[in-house]
């Protein structure tokens, strides 16, 4: 769900955009195969954890709509997509404090900032992580898909404002070109801009490390608005400010890459289930919002898809869809090679011993975190996820509930006991422990299970 000021729908549907749904799927997606119009013949063997190398990529975008919240068992569904899509990576926007869940189901690493709409769920490694950007738009990290031979990618997703939104200022308002162009360059620009200052020294070694940058970017492609497409944006041609930013930086939309022709291929995402604007008494502008960019001679990509779970019923039927979400999501498949980016140490966590008895202290012992001074050691029970629930006991590494100034340390042992509010001692039942990174609930390791007896 996306803001739109001008809207007056209830507040859980405001701003929704609608078009008929399009759903294409890549050929090895059998869960929610409808077609199969892009996959090579031939393609790359899939990724293996017995493989030396990474061959193949496959990331996605994902808007999962207020973190599954409109649809019935929607945290669940989000799960059910992602592994029908057979990601390896997922930029998630709308996260709601879901990700850390998500990844725990899958069995996946993940980054969630404290603040912010934006995170990140891998298969493989988080060894890196980047801080949001302005309003919250962008985060990124960096993933370590083997150690030797060493394959990093560095991986954002963003998630910009929504408002002023160019498709209807275009069909609904009659806005210039102009307009329209001068009102994205003060709002979404300044945040993608943002986003891009922040990759400046990633972009400079893409070529080491390549970088992957998706999102609802919550603007059109300045490579789908023009001459040949008109007709479908309402006669429009848009030089769109935002996508123009990124391929000034040298970033290359994968779907446009393998795709050129949008008015063959228009791979509209926006939206699944609202067919009709009743604000305005219009069709909704049909549109590419969900994107996926990407940098660096050591990724190629090698498919892409519009990708959906089902067919979802459109709005208000919509709460018993399979597919989650108000978007549909974007899949593309890269080949990565072995890059010259060292691999990074991974930070760790263990604990000094599985079974506890009730009151007995517990000691955790963490190695090459982050070293901030809020990094701190959350133990839950094990069927509750950091961001989605409160820790039952916690400590900053510093081994105290008050973090110091400046940094923090890297290793150490924090020691639970009587000062480890919120919860001492732990009552019996089964417990993880994670470590987690600046006040926030990005896990650098774990979780660690054990059992108080």
């Amino acid at each position: 769900m996306v803001w739109i000021a001008r809207h007056t729908m209830a507040a859980m549907f405001a701003a929704t955009r609608i078009l008929p749904v399009l759903v294409t799927s890549l050929a090895s997606i059998a869960a929610a195969q409808t077609t199969a119009p892009h996959r090579p013949t031939t393609p790359l063997p899939r990724l293996s954890g017995g493989n030396p190398l990474v061959h193949e990529l496959r990331v996605m975008s994902f808007n999962v709509w207020v973190g599954g919240a409109n649809v019935n068992g929607g945290l669940q569904k989000i799960v059910d997509a992602i592994v029908a899509a057979d990601a390896d990576v997922v930029g998630i926007q709308e996260s709601s404090a879901t990700a850390v869940w998500v990844a725990q189901e899958l069995g996946w690493y993940s980054y969630m900032p404290s603040t912010g709409s934006v995170a990140v769920v891998s298969r493989f490694p988080i060894t890196e992580t980047f801080p949001l950007t302005l309003n919250g738009a962008g985060t990124g990290v960096r993933l370590q898909l083997n150690a030797n031979p060493p394959q990093d990618v560095i991986f954002w997703s963003c998630h910009l404002t929504a408002d002023p939104y160019g498709p209807y200022q275009a069909c609904f308002d009659g806005a210039t070109t102009q307009v329209i162009i001068d009102t994205q360059n003060v709002t979404q620009l300044p945040e993608i801009q943002d986003v891009l200052f922040a990759m400046a020294p990633q972009l400079v070694q893409k070529d080491q490390v390549p970088l992957i940058i998706v999102g609802d970017f919550n603007t059109p492609s300045h490579l789908d608005w023009i001459p040949g497409t008109a007709a479908q944006h309402c006669g429009y041609v848009v030089p769109y400010p935002v996508t123009l930013a990124m391929q000034t930086v040298g970033l290359l939309d994968a779907y446009r890459t393998l795709f050129p022709d949008p008015a063959a291929d228009p791979a509209n995402t926006w939206s699944t289930i609202f067919p009709f604007n009743d604000d305005v008494n219009q069709p909704e502008p049909q549109d590419r919002i969900d994107q996926v960019h990407f940098a660096g001679s050591g990724v190629e990509p090698l498919d892409a898809a519009v990708f959906v779970v089902g067919n979802p019923a459109d709005w208000p039927n919509h709460a018993s869809n399979a597919w989650p979400s108000d978007h549909a999501g974007v899949v593309v498949d890269f080949a990565v090679r072995p890059t010259d980016g060292a691999p990074l140490p991974l930070p760790s966590l263990t604990l000094d011993g599985s079974t506890f008895a009730v009151g007995e202290e517990i000691g955790a012992t963490f190695a090459r975190g982050p070293g901030n001074a809020r990094d701190w050691i959350g133990i839950y029970p094990i069927t509750e996820a950091p961001g989605l629930f409160s820790s039952t006991a916690w400590y900053y590494t510093n081994n105290t509930q008050n973090a110091g100034a400046g940094s923090g340390p890297n290793q150490g042992t924090v020691t639970f006991g009587a000062g480890s509010a919120p919860t001492w001692p732990l009552p019996p039942g089964q417990y993880n422990a994670y470590f987690l990174c600046c006040d926030g609930y990005a896990v650098s390791a774990g979780p660690v299970a054990f059992e108080v007896l």
